[in-house]
Parts: structure tokens; C-alpha cells; sequence
């Protein structure tokens, strides 16, 4: 017999042996299809909760740029104000531009991008779904506040977030104190009651940023005021702080400086200015 012809009577798949039958396809299909659709609610809610994080991180961070830090001075503190925008945090527009030709070289003016920028300064203001970051009270939000819509896309939903969790506002208090050397006595005498000396103008001067331009706020001792000395509404930042005074006739008047802290949000700041001295 020829070897050909053995080869073509041997069956090509035997009995028992092979793929799958169109059945058992249909069946591993079913099975996979279920196991997909189990995992994939899974996948989505991993995946919404690492953008849940990032976001939150992105918005603490664009909270600094907005505050800034005891070591690095935020969009408050050079221009004054909190932005009307996020987007001033990227681009300057018609904001001037940061100089420290200023009382005690005191920076003021747009210094930005605040925020960091990357390739492309827009993906800077949207959260990790997409969504443009929400930023007034228009919105919902509190003075200060940055806000997400949250993995749902819709504004004022159950899933929104919001940063920080109370409202921020730009400006605070600041207490000076004068300490004034008494040369009869030879010591500071600490807030004395200068408006009863009719011999001596004292002054206190605090200078700060009106939308990037320097300004400054004055108030002086006279029939019912003496030291200390309080500043409502200043901005958040470092200031210059000037204080002068013609005490007991003092001739030229001493005067003395320094660069103080204010922190911001209704809060109180104290500053000590010695004026005069032994010698």
C-alpha cells in the first residue's frame, strides 16, 4: 500500500481531540463577559479615587500659590488681594509687574506663574476629570476657597470638593507696639501715653500692595490716641512698618523700621518698634 495513501485515510482531528465546539465557546464568552462587567465598577471606583487624590493634592497646592508661606510670599501678598481668577495665578494680564523698589525693598507686583505651570498653563486649573477648578462665591464656594465637581462632572453634588474647609480671607490685624527711651529714666517706656504730650507727633506708618502698587496707611498720635497702634485690613504678607516721633521735642525726630509678617484671615500680628536709645 502506499505511504500516501495511509496518510489521507488517517483522520484529521480523532475523536476526543481538538478546538472547542461552538458551545463550549459561547460558554468560556458568557463567562468572561460576567467576570468583565464584575470588574470593571471596580477598575472605575480605583480609578476615581486616585483622581480623588490627586485633585486634592492639585488644590492644597494651588491654596499656596494663592497664601503663600512664612518662606515664599503667594499671589496675596504681592498684589494685595485675593485673585479675581485662578487664571491670574498663571497669567499676569494687566497686573504690573513685581518690583522691590520699595519702603525696606518689599516685593510687590505680579511675580508669578504662582502655580506650576508644566507645558501647558490650562491643565493647571482643572482637577483630574477635566473640569475647570471652581474659584468664587458665584460658585457655591466661601472667600478663598478652590472647589472640584467631583468624579460626576456636576456642580453642587454630593461628591464635590472643596478646599479649605472653612473661608480665607485676605487681610488681618496688625499691633504695633513703641517702646520709647525715657532719658530721665533710662529705659523704654513701653505705649506711653504720648497724646498727652503736646510736645511730640509720633506716627506710624504701614505700607503695603493695592493690586501690585504700593501704598501705605498712616496714623499719628493726637488728642485721644497713643500707642499701641492698630492696622485693620492689611493684606497678608510682609510689610514695612516706619515709625517716627519728635518725643520730648526730639530734634531731628528718631525714627526706626522693620519688615513684619502678617498673617492673614482675621488673624492679629504684633510688631515692636524701639524708638530712640541709650547713646
Amino acid at each position: 500500500m502506499s505511504p500516501f495513501r495511509q496518510i489521507r485515510d488517517k483522520p484529521a482531528c480523532p475523536r476526543g481531540e481538538g478546538g472547542f465546539t461552538l458551545i463550549e465557546l459561547i460558554v468560556v464568552m458568557a463567562v468572561m463577559g460576567i467576570l468583565l462587567g464584575a470588574a470593571a465598577p471596580i477598575a472605575v471606583q480605583q480609578i476615581d479615587q486616585q483622581r480623588d487624590t490627586e485633585t486634592r493634592d492639585a488644590m492644597i497646592d494651588l491654596h499656596t500659590a494663592i497664601w503663600g508661606t512664612r518662606d515664599a510670599a503667594g499671589f496675596v501678598a504681592d498684589v494685595g488681594r485675593l485673585p479675581a481668577s485662578l487664571a491670574e495665578l498663571t497669567a499676569r494680564g494687566t497686573l504690573p509687574v513685581a518690583t522691590t523698589a520699595t519702603q525696606n525693598s518689599v516685593r510687590m507686583g505680579w511675580n508669578g506663574p504662582y502655580a506650576k505651570v508644566g507645558f501647558d498653563a490650562a491643565s493647571v486649573l482643572k482637577d483630574r476629570w477635566g473640569e475647570n477648578y471652581l474659584f468664587s462665591t458665584a460658585s457655591g464656594l466661601l472667600a478663598g476657597q478652590v472647589g472640584s465637581k467631583g468624579p460626576d462632572r456636576l456642580q453642587a453634588s454630593i461628591d464635590d470638593i472643596t478646599y479649605p474647609a472653612a473661608a480665607y480671607v485676605a487681610t488681618g490685624t496688625l499691633r504695633v507696639n513703641l517702646h520709647v527711651w525715657h532719658t530721665g529714666k533710662g529705659v523704654y517706656a513701653t505705649n506711653p501715653a504720648l497724646a498727652a504730650d503736646p510736645l511730640q507727633v509720633t506716627t506710624v506708618r504701614v505700607y503695603w500692595s493695592n493690586v501690585g502698587v504700593q501704598t501705605s496707611t498712616l496714623l499719628t498720635t493726637n488728642a485721644g490716641t497713643s500707642p499701641p497702634f492698630v492696622f485693620a485690613g492689611i493684606h497678608r504678607g510682609h510689610h514695612a512698618v516706619v515709625a517716627s516721633s519728635t518725643f520730648k521735642g526730639a530734634s531731628p525726630a528718631l525714627s526706626t523700621s522693620a519688615v513684619v509678617l502678617i498673617e492673614g484671615n482675621a488673624q492679629q500680628s504684633t510688631v515692636d518698634l524701639y524708638l530712640g536709645g541709650p547713646g
